[in-house]
Order: structure tokens, then sequence, then C-alpha cells
């Protein structure tokens, strides 16, 4: 049968056929040799529970050292499904999960609310969609649990992640229907580790229309805090970066959970100093 379909396909159907089949398998061949690596890498296990975070780090497709932070983390507290949830992606090249579906076989939901950056992710990604769905949707507390549950994804999953440069933390707070053991979600680094602050709930907020783009947007590190326990999660550190804020359900034991001070990384390249309470109050920041 594969004899006679070679027979009837043109010469560059059949070319492509191989170059894909290639292409697969030099993944598979980047995975073992990823696998290797980390195997091989030397933690200090005596070291506090910040700086193992901080020596796992690695970044593969990631922003900041999430990939390494992911895969030592998941090594530690093993999966139950493998499925995800990513709220924006950009074009996909630069986020959470695509090292954990392109060298870790996993499956889940990815949305963008740029269509451009989608038709380029489903570009990208279009060795995957077996496995994966990319959607384009403006991502709201409203809409959020129907979005998710129309991809089929609902209950126990292993990781949601949410970088959406605004309503981050009122998403995270509507988020229902599925039960994630992992949480990566981006803090505001420029408020520091003491204040619990957010942005007002805006439906339609877009960071890049704001008076202050650059420092009005999300919420602090101690705010994603607060509502992580009022939902069941613990912090348990963030990226080195200043980016990322990672929790892990309160019925995983694998991690002890760490104050936002603990936690807390400052961004240096975007900012010296957190700002003063003044500062986020001029904003127009709520502190809650």
């Amino acid at each position: 049968m594969k004899t006679i379909i070679k027979s009837i396909l043109p010469a560059r159907i059949t070319l492509k056929l191989k170059e894909i089949k290639s292409v697969r398998s030099e993944l598979k061949d980047i995975n073992r040799s990823l696998n290797i690596l980390m195997n091989e890498r030397k933690i200090n296990k005596n070291a506090s529970q910040r700086e193992i975070l901080k020596q796992s780090e690695f970044k593969i497709y990631s922003q900041s050292g999430i990939d390494g932070l992911l895969n030592y983390i998941f090594n530690k507290i093993g999966t139950i499904n493998r499925t995800f949830v990513e709220i924006g992606i950009e074009n996909g090249r630069e986020c959470n999960t695509a090292n954990l579906i392109m060298h870790n076989d996993w499956n889940g939901l990815m949305i963008e609310g740029n269509k451009k950056c989608v038709k380029e992710a489903l570009i990208y990604y279009n060795l995957f969609l077996n496995k994966i769905k990319i959607v384009n949707e403006f991502i709201t507390a409203e809409n959020i649990n129907s979005i998710i549950k129309s991809s089929g994804i609902s209950g126990d999953i292993d990781l949601l992640s949410i970088d959406i440069d605004g309503n981050d933390y009122w998403i995270w707070k509507a988020v229902g229907i599925i039960n994630p053991r992992v949480v990566v979600i981006e803090y505001n680094t420029f408020i520091g580790s003491e204040t619990s602050t957010v942005i007002e709930y805006e439906q339609d907020f877009i960071r890049e229309t704001t008076g202050d783009m650059r420092m009005y947007y999300g919420a602090s590190l101690k705010a994603f805090k607060e509502l992580g326990m009022k939902k069941g999660y613990k912090l348990i550190g963030c990226d080195s970066f200043g980016c990322n804020a990672i929790f892990i359900r309160k019925d995983i034991f694998s991690f002890e959970e760490q104050t936002s001070r603990e936690s807390y990384y400052l961004n240096t390249n975007m900012i010296d100093n957190p700002i003063g309470i003044d500062k986020i109050k001029q904003l127009g920041f709520t502190i809650i």
C-alpha cells in the first residue's frame, strides 16, 4: 500500500513528507539530549529552595528560565495528563509551553488575542496541531471559562500559564473550569514584594493604550500570593529574571511555601528599585 501511495503522490509531496519525518526524528534526538543534560546538571540539594530553583533555570523557548524551572518541578512532582492551558503566547516562539509541546509530548490549549500572531503560531506549530489547539480570542474574566470548555479541557490539568500584561490577576481569579496543579503567572516587578496591589478591572484593557504602559499592568507578587492562597495554592518561588511567579496546589507537598519577600526578584533590566506607595497610587493601582 505504501508503495502504491508513493507512486501516486507527486515527487515534491513525497520529499516534503520525508522532510517532516526528518524533523520529527531531530526533535526526538533533541529531547533525548535535553533529558541527558538535565540528568547531568548538578544542583546543590542543600541550598535554599530559592537557590535550587535558580540553579534549575534554563531557556530554550521561554522568555526567561521557565523552561528549566518547569522541567525541574515536573520531574519532582510528576504529571497526571501533560495537559496545559497557556494564555498569552504572541507568535508562540517564546512562551512557557513550547518546550513541553516540542520535547515532552504535552497537549493543550494556547490562547492569543492578536490575530496576526495566531496565524504565525499556527505555522510554527504545524507539526503539533494534532495535540494542541491555538485559538484567537481576547481573554476576559467573563469568557475565559467558556473558551477553555469549548476546547474540551476541564478538571485537573498539569499547568496553567498566564502572561497577558494586563488583567492577569482577574483572569486567574475567574478561572474555575480547570484545576491546574502548577500555575505560572507574570507579576508586576515595579511594585516590589511588600504591597498588595492590582490594576482596576477593565474588560478591554490593553497595556499599550494606558497612560504609563511601562508600569501600569497586572498585579504585585503579594497580591498574587494572597489570591493563590484563596484558590488553594502556595507560592514556591519566581524566576530570577523578575518576571514570573510559580504556584503549586497545596495538596502537592514537594515544595515549601514561600513569602512574597522570599520569592521576589527585581527585574533590573527594567528598573533599579521598586516604586513607592505614592507612585503606585498615582498610577491608579488598587491596594487590596
